[in-house]
């Protein structure tokens, strides 16, 4: 009876954890979207910004706040082994879902959908390696507030550190990639492109997607490497 509780209970945690992400991956969709409609650019990567934080601020405490396909890949990276890898893939769809149902809200809702691209004669290169370089800080922050070997991160101190690096990122990348460095987003944002914006297409589809993931990677060996804290077991503090 106890291990049969303890299995619901589990898996009643894990679709509250897919439920957050969704929710907070259509909070985060929507707000983009709807900062289509504004005439100026410059409030658009503070209304980005503190977009994650509340998302960040709901989530956190449920599904760990990922919102983010790269910071999915890098969490699952470091605990490889431990953890069942189908959760992660569970949290992406989701996040991507939550994307989707944004985009299509926005565009039943008759407003028009939020096209980033690049500009300023930016190259494919620089934007690609720039996604990459931020996506590594980024998961690092990620990867050192969730550590289990930490005190562990308040949900509003992990909700203003998280909103405030996005600022941060969307006022850097914004001219030159349009601020995306969530795979979730990129793609949630490229399917609703094609659906709904025929004449419209992205040359940086594919590095919305794949640059995040390279950062990440590197991010988590990173990490590993040089940052990570390691669980002491009570057996080794006693001589």
């Amino acid at each position: 009876m106890i291990d049969y509780e303890k299995e619901r209970e589990r898996i009643h945690r894990e679709k509250g954890a897919y439920f957050a992400e969704f929710i907070g991956s259509f909070f985060i969709n929507f707000t983009m979207h709807s900062m289509n409609r504004t005439t100026s650019s410059a409030y658009t990567p503070f209304v980005i910004g503190s977009s994650f934080f509340l998302a960040v601020f709901l989530s956190y405490r449920i599904s760990g706040a990922h919102l983010n396909a790269a910071v999915t890949f890098a969490t699952w990276f470091q605990n490889r082994g431990t953890e069942d890898y189908t959760k992660y893939l569970y949290y992406v769809l989701f996040q991507v879902l939550g994307g989707l149902a944004a985009g299509f809200l926005i565009a039943f809702m008759g407003f028009s959908l939020i096209l980033p691209d690049h500009n300023y004669d930016a190259t494919i290169s620089e934007g690609a390696s720039m996604m990459a370089f931020f996506t590594f800080f980024l998961c690092l922050i990620y990867l050192h507030i969730n550590d289990p070997a930490k005190p562990k991160t308040d949900a509003v101190v992990a909700g203003i550190v998280i909103g405030s690096t996005v600022l941060l990122i969307s006022m850097t990348l914004g001219p030159a990639t349009g601020g995306i460095i969530n795979p979730s987003v990129g793609l949630s944002v490229g399917i609703c492109r094609m659906i709904f914006v025929a004449t419209e297409s992205s040359n940086l589809l594919y590095v919305w997607i794949l640059s995040p993931f390279v950062g990440a990677f590197f991010s988590n060996y990173f990490y590993q490497r040089y940052l990570r804290a390691h669980l002491v077991k009570p057996s080794e503090t006693t001589n």
